[in-house]
């Protein structure tokens, strides 16, 4: 309550148990922390009200109330819709609205384990979220989150300007770095099921078990205290529960850098002139988002929004009208009980921190069955549309990609499309559960669709294989023409695997995993192979040690190597926001630099082979801008790189050009880059400003080979995918190609670019490949790096 000069909170339910049981952890923490308060009650003919007033000011108990409702975390999207009616009754001007996603949390999650985007007060996320919270209550701004993951919204205060605005989400983006100080990793070794002592520890952010024996560890610091001091008092704290043979060190993330996430934000005004504009409002910021999430760690304010918002449009685009009524029985009737603490909002499920709480303290039983639904993967004609990034096509299943994740059908389907198909996917799996399976059992979700089922009693695969296809067929009955959906799910039995962590831990492997595991297919699947489920099953016996051995280091192997796929994805993404790393040198291995290469030359004049030894010997990840032209040939029909390039319009060459501003932003600039292409020298001349103003350097070679030696290269290789012919007529395509690629970056670059692309004055170094082997051609350029 505003404007009454002391902090007070007033809650209004139908009965009088409903209205203590909204305030009530208001009033237990107030008197945890000895605040002076009173409480008021009232009857109306509408209800019971309960009022609360303290002594302390308004900011006081506002910050005590939303510690005491589990913080800013439960903050939803409704909560944003309110705070925006507010904002456009308070004044003439539209608010901003802001839509924000931490950068690569699936890495994060991959490298530091479980919990971090829990609601827990513990949690990495949480305090994350009550940090940009703070932020922007500071500046009169309302912050909520959207779908309890790691997506959120920025509401501005009344009337405020875009620089004012601005600044305050960059305000945001400061805080969140500075998350990074109260963080440190450590790895326990020496002692073996302690996850399920600090498993709930409040100074544990997260944990994750490592497949060789042992835990790692994100833990909160005291404030005072430093890493050593950190690391030396919970190696004293488990050598009094676990002797003297457990042993503790410090584990600075990559080279002594922890990260905390970084932000990616999109902002812009609500659009004027309509009625309903929070969702329009929404979907313009969300766009801009995934924008600024092409750059990383940046934010796109636009100040003129497009007034076709289409994407406003777009909202609850995935359901048939009728399939409404399933979602609205999933909040009423259809929902297990569970105390409200432990609900997820979205779904009304438990949340995934409660069940797996309880699962790594008990243990899964001899008779009990743990069943995780990994993957919904959707199918839709919208998806061909536009090139997928990686992390959005889901499970495979014997090497065959099963669809699209749900971050695909947010995408094209609209803003409020992903809700619904967690809404959705949750309701079809209660509708569906056994009668059998319905006495004792805990169903949560896990983020961002993931369904957890732990069963009191033992089912048989095929029991959950039906399952499987009626969940499916619920779903799909529910989805509008066009977009269909299969599953893939893993079931662990308590009879061989009991500890908790250790149930939880395989889940991942189980899900990827095609070999030492069984994987069943639904009788859907036998029926129409490639339209039904799959279920892959840990059901290898106590006894059997040899397949139980290749099971845990198939699941080592998997573990280690997605760990490692997140730590370099993460150094490729943020490369130039390391402090310098100094490492002696190892082999041929050169000292980590912030050079950028950039290989230019004709066809067939050794660019790849030269990429592919400076790759590895200097640490750079190589690309190649020819690679879009073979994709963009082949998604277009034609039989080869050159028939496809002599088809180039503007058109076309406009959508080059767009790939390459993409390419830009999202890879040169990190640093550590290797450019091998035709067009190369032209990409980086376009960056040099930004990559000298990061402290990079840029080295330009230049290969050159005459028209003979390359044709005789290319005839011995067979190269391009054409039948080669004889070397004549691969020399007189090489010469055709040579004018027709010239063309082709005469419409990209303007013909005084054109003219100077292959001009030695635009190298640091020019060499002959036909008078020099590919090891003096790499030596040359590695010794020139070294007198650099």
């Amino acid at each position: 309550m505003r404007g009454w000069g002391l902090g007070a909170v007033l809650v209004k339910a139908a009965t009088a148990q409903d209205a203590v049981a909204l305030v009530w952890d208001l009033v237990e923490h107030l008197l945890t922390e000895n605040v002076p308060h009173e409480v008021y009650a009232w009857k109306e003919e509408t209800g019971v009200v309960l009022g609360v007033v303290t002594r302390v000011s308004e900011e006081t108990v506002e910050s005590l109330y939303r510690h005491a409702m589990r913080g800013a975390a439960t903050a939803q999207r409704r909560d944003g819709q309110r705070a925006f009616a507010e904002r456009l009754r308070a004044g003439p001007r539209s608010p901003w609205v802001a839509m924000g996603d931490i950068d690569k949390l699936q890495c994060l999650n991959r490298l530091y384990g479980r919990r971090l985007v829990g609601d827990e007060s513990h949690g990495m996320i949480r305090r994350l979220f009550e940090r940009l919270d703070a932020v922007a209550r500071r500046d009169g701004a309302c912050f909520y989150r959207y779908l309890s993951g790691d997506e959120f919204g920025v509401i501005s205060r009344p009337g405020a300007s875009a620089s004012e605005f601005g600044r305050t989400l960059e305000a945001m983006r400061e805080s969140a770095r500075a998350l990074a100080e109260e963080l440190a990793v450590l790895r326990v070794t020496g002692v073996d099921g302690c996850e399920q002592d600090v498993g709930g520890l409040p100074s544990v952010a997260a944990w994750l078990a490592e497949p060789g024996g042992g835990v790692r560890l994100l833990v909160w610091k005291r404030p005072e205290a430093g890493a050593e001091q950190t690391r030396s008092e919970w190696e004293q704290w488990l050598h009094a529960r676990h002797g003297d043979g457990v042993k503790v060190r410090a584990d600075p993330f990559q080279e002594g850098v922890l990260w905390a996430p970084t932000l990616s934000i999109g902002a812009t005004p609500a659009p004027d002139g309509r009625e309903e504009r929070f969702a329009e409002a929404m979907a313009l910021a969300t766009s801009l988002c995934k924008q600024a999430k092409t750059r990383r760690d940046s934010i796109v304010l636009v100040e003129h929004p497009p007034t076709d918002a289409g994407a406003g449009d777009g909202d609850s685009a995935i359901l048939r009208p009728q399939a409404r009524a399933l979602l609205r029985w999933l909040h009423a009737e259809g929902a297990l009980p569970a105390p409200r603490e432990l609900k997820d909002p979205v779904t009304g499920l438990l949340c995934q921190e409660a069940l797996e709480g309880e699962l790594l303290g008990t243990g899964l039983g001899t008779e009990e069955t743990f069943i995780q639904l990994t993957d919904s993967a959707y199918t839709s004609e919208r998806f061909v549309e536009q090139e997928h990034r990686p992390i959005k096509w889901g499970p495979e299943h014997q090497g065959t990609c099963m669809g699209a994740r749900i971050m695909a059908v947010n995408e094209f389907y609209g803003f409020d499309a992903g809700s619904e198909a967690i809404q959705l996917v949750a309701a079809a799996v209660l509708r569906h559960l056994r009668a059998g399976w319905r006495e004792r059992v805990r169903v949560a979700r896990a983020p961002p669709d993931k369904v957890q089922l732990w069963l009191s009693n033992t089912v048989s695969t095929s029991e959950v294989l039906a399952f499987l296809d009626d969940v499916q067929q619920e779903m799909n009955d529910a989805l509008l023409p066009g977009l269909t959906v299969r599953l893939k799910a893993v079931c662990i039995r308590g009879a061989h695997v009991s500890r908790g962590a250790e149930v939880l831990d395989m889940v991942d492997p189980l899900r990827s995993l095609e070999e030492t595991v069984d994987v069943d297919v639904s009788p859907r699947e036998q029926r129409e192979p490639g339209r039904g489920n799959v279920l892959a099953t840990h059901d290898i016996p106590v006894g059997d040690t040899g397949q139980r051995r290749a099971f845990q280091a198939a699941s080592a192997r998997f573990l280690e190597e997605q760990a490692r796929e997140a730590a370099d994805e993460l150094l490729r993404v943020y490369r130039d926001r390391l402090p310098r790393m100094k490492r002696e040198r190892t082999g041929d291995m050169l000292e980590p630099t912030a050079w950028t290469v950039v290989i230019g030359g004709r066809h067939g004049a050794g660019k790849n082979t030269l990429a592919e030894r400076l790759a590895s010997a200097m640490g750079l990840r190589a690309y190649n801008v020819g690679d879009l032209k073979r994709r963009m040939a082949a998604v277009r029909g034609f039989a080869s790189v050159q028939r496809y390039g002599a088809s180039l319009d503007g058109g076309a060459a406009r959508e080059l050009d767009a790939f390459l501003d993409g390419l830009q932003e999202e890879r040169i600039l990190q640093g550590g880059a290797l450019i091998h292409s035709f067009f190369g020298p032209w990409v980086v001349s376009r960056l040099e400003p930004e990559l000298a103003r990061r402290g990079g350097r840029v080295l330009r070679v230049l290969l050159e080979c005459p028209l003979e030696e390359r044709a005789r290269r290319v005839h011995a290789r067979h190269a391009e995918g054409d039948a080669p012919g004889t070397l004549e007529e691969v020399r007189e395509q090489l010469a055709a190609r040579d004018v027709a690629d010239l063309e082709n970056f005469t419409q990209l670059a303007g013909s005084t670019w054109a003219r100077a692309l292959l001009h030695p004055d635009r190298y640091d170094l020019v060499l002959d490949t036909s008078r020099l082997s590919p090891e003096e051609v790499t030596a040359r350029v590695l010794s020139t790096v070294s007198g650099a």
